[in-house]
C-alpha cells in the first residue's frame, strides 16, 4: 500500500470500538463503527497486517476466556472478530485499490504537465487542463471515498458543474469527434452518477458496496480519458510542428511535409514545387515599430499568403521573416504561377497593423521537384534557398526560380 499521512491526534482504537464487540450484536451500528476503526487505523499509518495481527490477539483472548468461563460465549465472540477481520480486509483493499487509482492519476497528471513544459507554455492548454481538472476531480472522489471528508462540500457532483463539464459547454464539446462525442457524454455522466452512490455508500459506512463502484467510476473514467488523451495528443503532434505566432507549420513540420512530398511522388509519379520566401528589410519593420507590431506584420503576410494558395499547397515558416510553402504541382511552370500570386497578394496593398499600414515586398525562390529524380530533400532546399539569396542580390521584391540546366 502506498504511504500513508499520520494522524498523531486519533487514538489508536476508537472509543467505542471494543465496547461494540462486547455487545455482541451483528446491525448496522456493527459495521459502521468497524468501518470507522479500519479507517482509523489506515490514517494513521497502521497497514493491514498490524490490523489483523491486532484482532487476531483479541480473538485468542476471546478464545482463553472460552475456556476459563463460557464457550458459548467465546465462540460468539471470536465469531464477531473474525467478522471485523472481513471488514477490515475490505476497507484495506479499497485503500489499496485507492492508493493504485490515485497514484495512477497523480503520474498521469505530472505527465500532462511534464509535455506543457516540454512545449514552453506557462499554462495547459484548455484542453489540456479539462484533462487534469478531470484527474484531480476523480483523486478527490476518492478521497472523500475512504473516508476524508475535507472538501466534501467542493466536489461537483452534478456533470454540468465540474470543471470538465464547464469546459464541454465554453466549446471544448465541438472539439471532440463526432463520432465520439455521445458515448463521451454518456460516460461522463455515468461517472458522476456512480460517484453519488460511492459517496452515499461511504457516508453509511457500507464498505463491501464501494469496490464495485470504484470500479465502476474507474471504466467510466477511462472511456473519459482516452477521448481526452486522443485529443490531447492531437494537440500536442500540432504543438511540436506549428509555429506558435504565425499558426502555420514550423521547421519540423517543413520537414514532414517535404519527406511526405518526395514519397508521395516516388509513388504516383506526379512531382511538386518548392518556393522559398523572404520579407525584405523586415529588421526595418522591426527597428522602426517594435517588435509588437513586426509580429503583426509577419501574421498579416501569412495570412496574404494563405489567400495566394490551394488546398493542395501547404505553407511553413521556415524561421524568422523566412517561409517555404510546398506547391502541389505537375510542372516548373505551376510552382512560378503560385509563386506570383504570393507575390501580389503581399506587395500590392500594404498591410494593416497597430501602426498604421506599412508596405512590405517579398524575394521569393522556387524550385520544381521532377518524378523520379535523384535529388535528395537537402539538395532540393539548397536550390530553392539559392533561387531566393539570388532574388535579393539582384535587388529584392522579385521571384527567381531555379531551372533543370542550372541557369537562374
Amino acid at each position: 500500500m502506498g504511504k500513508v499521512e499520520q494522524h498523531k491526534d486519533e487514538p489508536v482504537l476508537l472509543p467505542n470500538f471494543i465496547e461494540t464487540l462486547l455487545k455482541g450484536y451483528y446491525d448496522d451500528s456493527f459495521v459502521s463503527v468497524l468501518y470507522l476503526q479500519a479507517i482509523n487505523w489506515h490514517r494513521s499509518g497502521v497497514d493491514a497486517t498490524l490490523s489483523i495481527a491486532a484482532s487476531s490477539r483479541l480473538r485468542m483472548l476471546f478464545h482463553n476466556v472460552g475456556n476459563n468461563q463460557s464457550n458459548a460465549l467465546a465462540g460468539v465472540m471470536c465469531k464477531l472478530v473474525d467478522l471485523s477481520q472481513a471488514v477490515f480486509a475490505v476497507v484495506y483493499h479499497i485503500a489499496d485499490t485507492l492508493d493504485h487509482l490515485r497514484a495512477s492519476a497523480d503520474s498521469e497528471i505530472t505527465r500532462i504537465r511534464a509535455l506543457t513544459d516540454s512545449m514552453s507554455s506557462a499554462q495547459p492548454s484548455p484542453l489540456g487542463q479539462a484533462y487534469i481538472d478531470h484527474l484531480s476531480w476523480k483523486l478527490h472522489a476518492y478521497s472523500l471515498a475512504l473516508g476524508e471528508r475535507e472538501g466534501v462540500d467542493e466536489l461537483p457532483l452534478d456533470s454540468s458543474d465540474c470543471h470538465l463539464g464547464q469546459w464541454l459547454a465554453a466549446g471544448g464539446f465541438e472539439l471532440i469527434d463526432p463520432e465520439l462525442r455521445s458515448g463521451f457524454v454518456a460516460a461522463h455522466d455515468r461517472l458522476h452518477e456512480i460517484a453519488k452512490q460511492l459517496l452515499a455508500f461511504s457516508v453509511q459506512q457500507r464498505p463491501e458496496q464501494m469496490i464495485d463502484h470504484l470500479l465502476n467510476i474507474e471504466s467510466a473514467s477511462k472511456e473519459v480519458t482516452t477521448v481526452l488523451a486522443l485529443h490531447l495528443e492531437r494537440e500536442m503532434r500540432d504543438l511540436v510542428t506549428i509555429d506558435n505566432l504565425t499558426r502555420v507549420g514550423n521547421r519540423r513540420g517543413f520537414d514532414q511535409g517535404l519527406s511526405q512530398k518526395m514519397e508521395e511522388s516516388a509513388r504516383t509519379g506526379v512531382g511538386f514545387g518548392l518556393i522559398f520566401i523572404d520579407i525584405d528589410y523586415f529588421k526595418s519593420i522591426n527597428d522602426r515599430y517594435g517588435h509588437t507590431v513586426g509580429d503583426e506584420a509577419l501574421q498579416g503576410a501569412v495570412e496574404r499568403i494563405k489567400s495566394a494558395l490551394r488546398s493542395t499547397d501547404s505553407e511553413y515558416r521556415w524561421g524568422g521573416e523566412e517561409f517555404t510553402v510546398l506547391v502541389g504541382t505537375d510542372s516548373s511552370r505551376g510552382v512560378t504561377q503560385v509563386a506570383e500570386r504570393i507575390h501580389a497578394a503581399v506587395g500590392d496593398t500594404p498591410l494593416l497593423t497597430s501602426a498604421g499600414h506599412i508596405s512590405i515586398t517579398l524575394s521569393l525562390g522556387c524550385t520544381y521537384y521532377a518524378p523520379h529524380t535523384t535529388l535528395s530533400a537537402d539538395e532540393l532546399v539548397i536550390q530553392a534557398d539559392t533561387a531566393m539569396l539570388l532574388a535579393k542580390e539582384q535587388g529584392r521584391n522579385r521571384i527567381i526560380c531555379h531551372a533543370e540546366d542550372g541557369a537562374d
